[in-house]
């Protein structure tokens, strides 16, 4: 018989429910010193700072670790090497004037795998191509040679266009977190979950020009 059945019956205490996984277990000013945060990206001072063993994902302690590894380079030194050389000129100019950057953020072994992209965009524009490649071909046959020529090579084009998009998209699965500006004091990065980062100071206004 329940409480409501009963009213003499002692009364129930409320359900509790579990806390998600990690948050809430760390309070602001307890995921390191240096870092701080920027909307929804994660902003590193490159000069001096660091990190609480708590994972930027999953929020739960950990002591393993991510490296992220890239080289940029200024916008005015890449222009002007482009504008000279080129692609051959910027990839020169980023191999001996380019700004390594290195971070180590505390990631999960769990949270630090890439995300495969989605193959529906390349699948349709492939099915496209194809569909046009085989219709067209038969219409063709009913046209002059530079008709057919031409519907093939459009048709082919299209398909050819899926079909890389599908392999760029299957070799290159998007990682979990990514350097999307840095200047010489600062890198900002996505992916830190939003929890993370509504635990850590909002970067205050400067005068720094970050660099893509």
């Amino acid at each position: 018989m329940s409480s409501f059945d009963n009213p003499y019956a002692a009364p129930q205490p409320a359900p509790q429910f579990p806390q998600p996984s990690g948050y809430g277990a760390t309070s602001t000013g307890h995921l390191g010193v240096g870092i701080q945060r920027d909307g929804v990206l994660l902003v590193i001072d490159r000069r001096s700072h660091q990190f609480a063993p708590i994972c930027a994902k999953s929020g739960v302690p950990t002591h393993n670790t991510y490296k992220i590894e890239q080289v940029f380079l200024d916008d005015a030194t890449r222009m002007t090497a482009f504008a000279v050389g080129g692609l051959i000129g910027a990839g020169l100019a980023r191999l001996f004037y380019g700004d390594k950057v290195v971070v180590v953020l505390p990631v999960e072994p769990a949270c630090a795998v890439k995300t495969p992209k989605s193959m529906v965009l390349p699948a349709v524009i492939f099915g496209i191509g194809l569909v046009a490649l085989v219709i067209g071909g038969a219409i063709g046959l009913t046209l002059d040679r530079e008709a057919l020529m031409a519907i093939l090579l459009i048709s082919g084009l299209i398909t050819l266009i899926g079909l890389l998009i599908g392999v760029e998209n299957y070799f290159n699965p998007i990682p979990p977190f990514k350097i999307v500006r840095t200047s010489k004091t600062h890198i900002w990065i996505e992916g830190a979950h939003p929890q993370y980062l509504a635990q850590l100071p909002g970067m205050m206004p400067t005068n720094l020009i970050p660099q893509r």
